[in-house]
């Protein structure tokens, strides 16, 4: 299961109903990508349902490690 999403739509306030109208896609597809049944998810599809519970695609789909991962980069390239 994909706890950040649910967590996120939960903090949204949304049921899975609400959040799949919004993105204009069938409830159960959005319940595959949140149970985690649905492993990849298109890039526009991730970034649309971020955008819609305000979070980021790195803070919804990448495991904590990789997020950390990215963050170092970042700030190596940044110094």
């Amino acid at each position: 299961m994909r706890e950040k999403l649910l967590l996120a739509r939960k903090r949204a306030g949304m049921t899975q109903r609400e959040l799949a109208l919004l993105l204009k896609i069938p409830r159960y597809k959005y319940s595959k990508i949140e149970s985690g049944d649905q492993k990849n998810v298109d890039v526009v599809l991730a970034n649309s349902i971020a955008a819609v519970l305000g979070s980021t695609v790195d803070e919804l789909f990448l495991p904590a490690n990789s997020q950390k991962m990215r963050k170092n980069i970042r700030e190596a390239h940044s110094a």
